[in-house]
Formats: structure tokens, sequence, C-alpha cells
């Protein structure tokens, strides 16, 4: 069975439409139907993160080795980036 979730956004004076089709069970909750759906955008900047911040757009070898140990590093360095946006702050320990 699919599911075809749509959305219609009015705003700004242009019509905005989407959908997706997914094959996750009938039963699933619209919140993570959407989560879901919606993911590419996240996906997507940061990527773009990754390749203008981190570096990740700036390799310049011709070896495999050298590409894989350039991505790795910019990977480790995003996740880094990562977990420092999203830990919480707690100025108390300082």
């Amino acid at each position: 069975m699919r599911t075809l979730p749509v959305q219609w956004n009015r705003k700004h004076g242009g019509d905005i439409f989407r959908s997706w089709i997914t094959d996750l069970p009938p039963h699933t909750p619209l919140p993570v139907l959407v989560r879901h759906a919606t993911s590419r955008w996240c996906i997507e900047t940061d990527y773009r993160e990754m390749e203008q911040a981190l570096g990740l757009g700036n390799y310049g070898g011709r070896t495999y080795r050298g590409f894989h140990h350039h991505v790795t590093l910019a990977s480790a360095a995003h996740l880094f980036c990562l977990e420092q946006r999203l830990s919480p702050r707690d100025e108390d320990k300082a």
C-alpha cells in the first residue's frame, strides 16, 4: 500500500505544491510522515554546509585514498559542529 502526502502553500502570492509517495505502514502518524517527507531539506543544508564551510568541495587530489581521507575529515568536522549546535549550553560548569 502506498500513501501520498501532499502540501499546498499559498504564502507570498505563489502556489507551492509538493507531494511525496511513501511505502510506510498505513497506520503511520501524520507527524512521522511529514518528518520523513521534509527530511530532504535537512540533508541538503547539511551537505551545503559541509561543502562551503568545512571544505568538502575543495579537494584537488587525484587518489582515491586521499579523497577518502578528505571526506572523512570533513565528516568529522561536520559531526563536531552539529554536536556543538545541538548540545545544551551549561554555563554553570565553566
